[in-house]
């Protein structure tokens, strides 16, 4: 499988923005992007991946990973989207 990971560093460390880009979950693709944030990041706890979908929480939590909910964020302007707020899902993949 052919996945599309993106990763972002800031001043705290490495996390991921999205899940990987690769059409289905997979235990494999999962476990290999942290093992990235991992490897990048002194405090492994900083290694997270945002805004998991509400359906897709049970897949991280079976492989024991830890769901977080955080505080939901606006990603556009309601003027740039005619008025519709987008707002992004609110919830984290923890390290294990």
């Amino acid at each position: 499988m052919t996945a599309c990971a993106y990763f972002f560093k800031d001043k705290t460390g490495t996390f991921m923005y999205l899940p990987p880009l690769c059409g289905r979950l997979e235990k494999d693709i999962i476990e290999r992007s942290f093992g990235v944030m991992n490897s990048l990041n002194k405090n492994k706890t900083l290694s997270r991946i945002e805004n998991i979908e509400e359906k897709d929480s049970s897949f991280y939590e079976k492989l024991g990973y830890e769901i977080a909910e955080e505080k939901p964020r606006i990603f556009m302007p309601a003027e740039r989207t005619g008025g519709v707020k987008r707002q992004l899902f609110n919830r984290q993949c923890l390290a294990k």
